[in-house]
């Protein structure tokens, strides 16, 4: 009986089609918005993801005890990374910053289900708000993506960005010029 119940789970069937965020059978919806079929629930499953992914690492940081999560050199060892993983000491600096831009990820997805298109502004996202002091704001936005920056009076000259969708230009960080992959999180010096 075993055997069977985990072939039936493993076996070769057809993947069930994708939700589609489309309201019209037609590949564009009114308005001449381009239709995306499953766009937005995939992309909200990423964002929480990296929500909980965060909010893991954080976790982890605060439960390290009396060393704070400090190695023997002073680097920071990080919960959930490869095995081992140790970041440079001023790479905790930056987790303000990721959290606000991860945060900011989710806002904005939701944002685009109810309107359709991604906010160009922090403030039309209800509920959102960055870290004290840091600044956060959006760089571009359109119906298909969108492009952030986070900076900190802490960290002068250096930003931590992030785009999701179509955008040009894909943002760079401010002082080392680092472009992210779609959905990730790029830091200078981090």
């Amino acid at each position: 009986m075993r055997n069977r119940r985990l072939h039936m789970y493993t076996s070769r069937r057809p993947m069930p089609p994708m939700p589609s965020t489309c309201r019209t059978p037609s590949s564009t919806q009114k308005g001449g918005r381009a239709c995306l079929r499953g766009r937005t629930l995939i992309t909200a499953l990423a964002s929480a993801v990296l929500v909980a992914a965060g909010s893991v690492q954080a976790a982890a940081q605060q439960g390290a005890g009396a060393g704070n999560g400090q190695g023997a050199v002073g680097a920071t060892v990080r919960a959930g990374g490869e095995h081992g993983a140790v970041t440079p000491p001023n790479a905790a600096a930056f987790e303000p910053l990721k959290d606000d831009l991860r945060r900011l990820v989710s806002a904005n997805e939701i944002y685009h289900a109810k309107n359709g298109h991604y906010s160009s502004s922090t403030g039309a996202l209800p509920g959102y708000h960055p870290t004290k002091n840091d600044a956060v704001k959006i760089l571009s936005a359109s119906a298909t993506g969108w492009a952030g920056e986070a900076t900190a009076p802490g960290l002068p000259g250096k930003s931590c960005v992030i785009y999701v969708g179509t955008v040009n230009p894909i943002p760079r960080t401010e002082a080392e010029h680092r472009s992210p992959p779609e959905a990730v999180v790029a830091c200078d010096g981090a």
